[in-house]
């Protein structure tokens, strides 16, 4: 394992595996859509499809194309809320060709004008497709219910088309040169390698650029974001099920690592797996519903958790007020002996299963490079979990922000004074000390 910060601010991690026959080459930059303005929302996602369109020793995206298909190679590119990256792997044998060619992406994209044009309509036929989803429809709702009016947070990665069709390629290329700057590069590279020989050619590549600083990123995030407490009601008749969450500010994405997993281990154990107390109760023993979860949201200087389910018209009350109960019952009481040690059981194994395939190695390093002070081991981490106790995750468990506390109902139920008074009642519970 090496990890090291060139001259230049580029961050570089090399972790090697020569039990493989391939090398994943991964370059990642803070930004995407919370560092957008309302009026460019989509731009992210825009430039990043602009980076695969030619470099200098690639016209065109099929020339890109093309030639890591001939190494036998694959690529992508994705944007998120929170960053960008752009992946190549190929056979070992090319390691010095993913890294030439990620560099060549990175720096030296050319954004030819004939491809924005081209590319635009495919970004609105994406943005088209995903607006046709039951995914955006329900999320939309719920981040506006959720977040203030004018919040970058209300913001989809992806943009709407209105907004996507005025973005200009300049505005493409200012953002690109604003974020892709040597202090937020992260240069992440697994496989089978020569790890002195790798150093080298990051070096006469990634090293090589003039150093450039990325603005402060992410401060205009903050849990005040979050809008007022309350009941929010979406009635849909074309809905078949209704779709209800609990939502809780929670805690935000550069709180110390022992809190984190502490709250990580509660969420485990209430509603992070299919035999976890809320799955238990809900569908196996009173068979109300097809699948509960639980599921926690942490970005910089923010933080949620939340409650889910699907349930039909027919069992909507039951079902609503029993998972209220076991969520208060759960944030009072905390979680049983057996419970605690089920769940560090299951987290432990998973973990210590993480590094058998080179994609989850690269999603567990990438959350450590970017975001976390000091790159640990699962292992390492493991030692954190063993000592967790039962009154660590009570503590935090006490510590939620139950008075900005939301249930956001959307489906067929009816809004009417019925439903808004039960909903108010579930929530006057969750928020009672």
């Amino acid at each position: 394992m090496h990890h090291e910060v060139l001259s230049n601010g580029v961050h570089v991690f090399l972790y090697p595996l020569h039990e493989i026959k391939s090398v994943h080459m991964h370059v990642f930059a803070k930004g995407g859509s919370l560092m957008e303005n309302p009026e460019k929302n989509g731009l992210a996602h825009f430039m990043e499809h602009m980076l695969l369109q030619g470099t200098p020793h690639f016209k065109n995206a099929h020339e890109i194309s093309h030639y890591i298909e001939t190494l036998a190679g694959s690529f992508n590119a994705y944007t998120n809320d929170r960053e960008i990256s752009f992946h190549v792997s190929l056979p070992y044998t090319y390691t010095k060709e993913a890294i030439d060619l990620a560099y060549d992406i990175w720096f030296s994209s050319t954004f030819p004008e004939d491809a924005f044009v081209k590319e635009k309509r495919a970004v609105l036929s994406e943005a088209a497709q995903r607006l046709d989803g039951l995914g955006y429809k329900l999320g939309k709702f719920g981040k506006d219910m959720r977040f203030k009016e004018g919040t970058k947070l209300r913001q989809f990665t992806i943009g709407l088309p209105e907004v996507i069709q005025k973005i200009q390629l300049e505005d493409t290329v200012n953002y690109w040169k604003q974020f892709f700057t040597t202090d937020n590069t992260y240069v992440l590279v697994i496989g089978n390698m020569d790890i002195e020989e790798v150093k080298k050619q990051i070096q006469a590549t990634f090293g090589s650029v003039e150093k450039t600083s990325a603005p402060t990123l992410f401060t205009s995030i903050s849990g005040s974001d979050f809008a007022p407490s309350g009941v929010y009601i979406n009635h849909d008749e074309k809905l078949q099920s209704n779709y209800v969450d609990i939502s809780i500010p929670s805690l935000p994405l550069e709180t110390e690592r022992r809190k984190l997993m502490t709250a990580g281990l509660a969420t485990t154990i209430f509603g992070g797996l299919t035999s976890s107390r809320l799955q238990k109760v809900l569908r196996w023993e009173k068979g109300l519903v097809y699948g509960a979860s639980i599921d926690s949201y942490a970005i910089p200087h923010l933080g949620e958790t939340s409650c889910s389910t699907e349930m039909r018209s027919e069992q909507y009350y039951e079902a609503m007020e029993l998972m209220t109960d076991l969520l208060v019952e759960f944030m009072h009481k905390g979680p049983t002996d057996d419970e605690m040690a089920h769940a560090k059981q299951y987290i432990h194994d998973r973990r210590l299963m993480v590094f058998d395939e080179p994609s989850r190695i690269v999603g567990w390093f990438k959350h450590e490079f970017l975001w976390r002070d000091k790159i640990m081991m699962p292992e390492e981490t493991l030692e954190i979990l063993k000592t967790i106790t039962k009154e660590e995750v009570n503590a935090v468990l006490s510590e939620l922000n139950v008075s900005g506390a939301q249930i956001i109902q959307q489906g067929p139920q009816a809004d009417d004074a019925k439903l808004r008074g039960f909903l108010e009642t579930q929530l006057t519970k969750i928020q009672a000390k």
